[in-house]
């Protein structure tokens, strides 16, 4: 819980991060120098008329807009990257389930209904052409010659 918490706090920061800077930059702040904008401005004076702050103020909606839209597009992407993650490690342990139960557990019960097809399945692998290593016990059941006379 406490992880992804974290995890959707982080993209948040980042966007109020982005969203002041994009403000500052919007409005003409220059933080590199450390000045502000109107530090040289006596406050009985201001520059700046209703159609300016109107101006000033659209820009300022804009640049918060724009900020908003791409934190909200990095949230989706985390979250898309999440999901697929997820999908992800959900597929490859089905597969691996898959894979364990075509493998078999090695228990005392076979794949085989029962009966001689077990048997067949067991000895030769239903191959009715095997022949042993040493060619005594053959065909699908690998019985030896005395065995199929009797």
């Amino acid at each position: 819980m406490r992880t992804r918490l974290a995890l959707a706090v982080g993209p948040a920061v980042l966007a109020l991060g982005l969203a002041v800077a994009v403000t500052q930059i919007a409005r003409g702040d220059n933080l590199a120098s450390g000045e502000r904008p109107d530090s040289g401005r006596p406050a009985a004076a201001p520059e700046t008329t209703v159609y300016g702050d109107a101006q000033a103020v659209q820009q300022g909606a804009a640049a918060a807009a724009y900020a908003d839209a791409m934190a909200q597009a990095e949230i989706q992407r985390y979250w898309q990257l999440m999901d697929d993650a997820r999908r992800a490690e959900a597929a490859r342990q089905a597969e691996a389930a898959a894979q364990s139960r075509q493998q078999g557990s090695g228990s005392a019960r076979s794949r085989c209904a029962g009966g001689l097809a077990c048997i067949r399945e067991c000895e030769s692998h239903g191959n009715y052409g095997a022949v042993s290593s040493s060619g005594t016990y053959r065909g699908a059941y690998q019985f030896d010659q005395r065995t199929w006379e009797s």
